[in-house]
């Protein structure tokens, strides 16, 4: 049996096993903030910016995605939406190629522009275009990572090192 110590009000609990559910890490302006006041500041920030740009990128192909450009293009149809995947079809190969086609097609037939086998990174600001590691140029007045997230791990630094 260990002995953990959450905080520093010294409490300590007896476990045989610990589980650690720290969750994810999204970048960019998909780290909604957690208290509601601060998520609704966000959201409405969000809105505006988003209303505002002419030309939006996201980044990655996933879900997450997919369902950004298309919502995008939905709601601002006067926009040019791009949408960057560094595979060779949109979300991953645990889905059919049948549903991946489809889905390219959807995207495109909604008016949302698709480039597959590449990847971009986020720029410095300002900007007014995006470079991918391929060397194309796309205008963007606004960059949306939707690369997934990433294990929120950052806090195991700060443990006791006998943890």
């Amino acid at each position: 049996m260990q002995i953990f110590s959450p905080g520093k009000d010294g409490r300590k609990l007896r476990y045989n096993w610990l589980i650690l559910a720290s969750g994810t890490k999204w970048e960019g302006p998909l780290d909604v903030p957690f208290t509601e006041s601060e998520a609704v500041t966000w959201l409405n920030e969000w809105r505006s910016t988003t209303a505002a740009a002419q030309d939006i990128v996201v980044g990655g192909g996933g879900s997450l995605g997919i369902e950004l450009a298309g919502e995008i293009k939905h709601f601002y149809p006067n926009t040019n939406v791009t949408l960057v995947h560094a595979g060779h079809a949109l979300i991953s190969d645990i889905y059919p190629m049948k549903v991946r086609t489809f889905t390219l097609n959807a995207l495109q037939d909604a008016g949302v522009n698709v480039i597959l086998d590449d990847k971009v990174d986020v720029p410095r600001e300002p900007y007014s275009s995006v470079t991918t590691r391929k060397g194309r140029t796309i205008r963007a007045d606004l960059m949306i990572p939707s690369r997934g997230g990433r294990p929120n791990t950052a806090f195991i630094k700060t443990l006791d090192p006998l943890f």
